[in-house]
C-alpha cells in the first residue's frame, strides 16, 4: 500500500499562522502557538481507512481563562465507593448543581465522561450526551440537580472525570478513582500463610 502525506487544510476562521502540523511515521502532532482563550475546547482526531474509522477527542483547557461565566458545581461519586471486583460493574454519578435558574444557553448542557488510565498519558472521552435544561429536577430554590449514571466494567480501572459544556465553556469535576478491590481468596491465602509460619 502506498502512503502519502498531504499539506494541512484549515477551515474558515482557523488561524493557520498559529497552527503547526507535523508527521512522524504513525504519529501526527498538532501544535497551537500563542494560545488564547478562544483556543479552549475539544479537539478531535479521526483516522479514516477502507475498513474502519477511529475517532478520539481531547479537551484543551487554557490556564488563566477568567472569562468563564458558568454558575455550576459538579459533584461526583461512585457506587460502590471507589472499589470493585473484576467482573462487577460500578455506577458513576455526576450531579450538576445550577445556582441560578435563569441561567440558560441555546442547546442546553452537554455532558462528557473522561477516563485517565495509569498506563495512558492522556485522558480519553468515553461518553457524551446532551441534556435539556427543561428536564432538570428542582429540589431546592434556585438550584437544579442533574444526575448522570454511567456503568463501567470494573476491569477498566482509572480516574473518571465528569465535565459539562454550556455557553461555549466547560467545567470539570474533581474526578472519581475506580480501583480494584482485593479478593477474599487472596486475604484467606495470606492469613493461612501467616498461621502456618506461626505454627512452624
Amino acid at each position: 500500500m502506498l502512503r502519502k502525506n498531504t499539506g494541512p487544510m484549515y477551515g474558515p476562521g482557523v488561524p493557520a499562522s498559529r497552527l503547526k502540523t507535523t508527521y512522524y511515521e504513525k504519529i501526527t502532532n498538532l501544535t497551537i502557538l500563542n494560545t488564547t482563550k478562544e483556543d479552549e475546547g475539544i479537539y478531535h482526531c479521526a483516522i479514516l481507512d477502507w475498513t474502519e474509522n477511529t475517532w478520539r477527542g481531547i479537551y484543551l483547557s487554557i490556564k488563566g481563562n477568567d472569562d468563564r461565566t458558568m454558575n455550576y458545581t459538579i459533584v461526583q461519586r461512585s457506587r460502590p465507593a471507589n472499589t470493585a471486583r473484576l467482573g462487577d460493574s460500578a455506577t458513576l454519578e455526576c450531579s450538576v448543581l445550577s445556582h441560578s435558574k435563569n441561567r440558560s444557553c441555546p442547546g442546553g448542557l452537554s455532558v462528557f465522561w473522561f477516563r485517565a488510565r495509569s498506563q495512558k498519558s492522556l485522558p480519553e472521552i468515553i461518553f457524551t450526551d446532551g441534556i435539556n435544561q427543561d428536564d432538570c429536577s428542582w429540589k431546592h430554590e434556585r438550584k437544579c440537580v442533574h444526575s448522570f449514571f454511567h456503568n463501567v466494567s470494573s476491569s477498566e480501572f482509572g480516574t473518571y472525570y465528569c465535565a459539562i459544556a454550556s455557553c461555549g465553556e466547560i467545567l470539570f469535576g474533581n474526578g472519581t478513582t475506580l480501583e480494584a478491590k482485593k479478593s477474599d481468596s487472596a486475604f484467606i491465602i495470606l492469613v493461612t500463610v501467616v498461621i502456618c509460619l506461626i505454627i512452624s
